[in-house]
């Protein structure tokens, strides 16, 4: 007696098998070979949030890793290419502009590739470029690191691009503030750079070697955290893309770049953007100057060891990290403009205590002083662009150029300035920075009553 076999049926193009075809977790690497390629059909199934928000926070971290592995073996590398100050300064403006120009290309790929390809390879480029930067170290070329300097830049800044709005997605779908605890998440992932850089310069590990480690670490983060993100590319089929109305509404509202030259305009008069974009910009330039010349500041200008201005470093963005952890409930507490106008001023106080220290326990209080200060002003500059019902992605794309460009560009002038005047004496300009920071605090409060009047009314007419 012949077994009656199911008849087959017909296939469902725009509901592809291979979705399902591995499990979750170990079918990572499979999934991140595919998701380097071009497979619209990924985006069907939708990516539960809280796997989402995992992914993110990996993405996050690891980005914080990357470049304070750079930052903390500055004096390291500084002697292994017998560079000087104003070279290293050279060297930071060819991070800079390499950041810059990802700056500028960082919507059109995330539009091309979507948010999971583009993370995908910015990060992948980025850790075969600091395996290339330890090994141009070795040879001392210094020019050869000032190109690949410009390289790693940019990947790291299209990087940062597009989990700031991909971050900024996250918080809307959870419905509260997310934004502060992903940067505080990032400045974990300066303190375990730091920590790595520490502890490599203490064990005498070469510059060359800790970063085929790093680049190794970043490779089986991004493996594992990248495929859980939202929807992969942009470029989806009209059939595929109305299978799948969860992940579509989402990636076509932050992958648009055609904008009409009439909203375009809008944009610009917007003078409470431009305000939070300011409060960035110069609360960004104090960030990166700590950032990029902390460690060396602490070597150089205090005389402390190589390994002891590591850990100057780890100081400060540890309490970066500690501010931003509690930034959502300081906010809650006090409101966004007060909690900035405190940390401002903790921040204006912790350099002038860094720079005038006479004992090392004064330098890494300093330090952490500076790092809460500013610690706050680019996530909550951030969230409070994206308030916006259509434009969030737009607005978080204008207000990251405005901080970058500072975070990046001022460091190496602090380079050429501290060439002349002494490197501690070149980072007053960081707390003028800050000073300048407190005539924009106000904007961030107005943002928010803003919003409260475009909403309520919407709310309204829905009921």
């Amino acid at each position: 007696m012949e077994s009656k076999r199911p008849t087959p049926q017909p296939a469902d193009e725009s509901i592809p098998v291979t979705t399902r075809a591995l499990p979750h977790s170990f079918g990572s690497a499979a999934r991140f070979a595919k998701l380097l390629g071009h497979h619209p059909q990924l985006m069907v199934n939708p990516i539960p949030l809280r796997f989402q928000v995992r992914a993110i926070i990996a993405i996050f971290t690891l980005l914080g890793i990357l470049f304070a592995s750079w930052v903390s073996r500055l004096p390291a590398i500084k002697i292994e290419l017998g560079a000087s100050t104003s070279q290293v300064g050279l060297l930071l403006f060819g991070l800079a502009a390499g950041t810059i120009g990802g700056l500028m290309i960082a919507r059109r790929i995330t539009h091309r590739l979507g948010t999971q390809r583009s993370l995908a390879w910015s990060i992948l480029i980025a850790s075969t470029l600091i395996i290339l930067l330890g090994l141009a170290t070795s040879w001392g070329n210094i020019p050869l690191v000032c190109i690949l300097l410009i390289f790693y830049g940019a990947s790291l800044s299209c990087t940062d691009v597009t989990m700031n709005v991909e971050g900024a997605r996250i918080e809307r779908d959870l419905n509260r503030t997310f934004l502060p605890l992903l940067h505080a998440f990032y400045s974990l992932g300066n303190v375990v750079g730091a920590g790595i850089g520490w502890f490599v310069g203490v064990q005498g590990i070469g510059v060359f070697a800790h970063f085929v480690i790093i680049a190794l670490i970043a490779i089986v983060i991004i493996v594992f955290a990248v495929p859980d993100l939202g929807s992969p590319t942009a470029e989806s089929s009209p059939s595929t893309v109305a299978k799948a109305p969860a992940q579509t509404s989402e990636s076509r509202t932050e992958h648009a770049t055609t904008i009409p030259a009439g909203h375009k305009t809008q944009l610009r008069r917007d003078y409470s953007l431009w305000m939070i974009a300011l409060l960035v910009m110069f609360t960004a330039f104090s960030e990166g100057a700590g950032n990029d010349w902390i460690a060396l500041a602490a070597f150089e200008g205090h005389a402390l060891e190589q390994a002891n201005s590591s850990l100057i470093y780890a100081t400060f963005v540890g309490a970066m990290m500690v501010g931003r952890l509690a930034g959502g409930p300081l906010v809650d507490l006090f409101g966004r403009a007060m909690a900035l106008y405190g940390l401002t001023a903790v921040g204006i106080a912790g350099i002038a205590l860094f720079i005038l220290a006479t004992e090392d326990v004064y330098i890494y209080v300093g330090a952490g002083l500076w790092g809460l200060g500013v610690s706050l002003g680019f996530p909550l500059g951030i969230s409070a662009a994206a308030n916006h019902p259509t434009d969030s992605a737009q607005r978080v794309s204008m207000v990251s150029v405005f901080g970058y460009a500072a975070m990046l560009s001022g460091p190496p002038l602090i380079g050429f300035v501290g060439h002349d005047f002494g490197l501690l004496g070149a980072l007053w300009s960081a707390a003028g920075a800050l000073l300048v920071a407190l005539a924009f605090i106000s904007s961030v409060k107005e943002r928010r009553r803003i919003r409260e009047e475009v909403t309520v009314p919407s709310a309204s007419e829905s009921d």
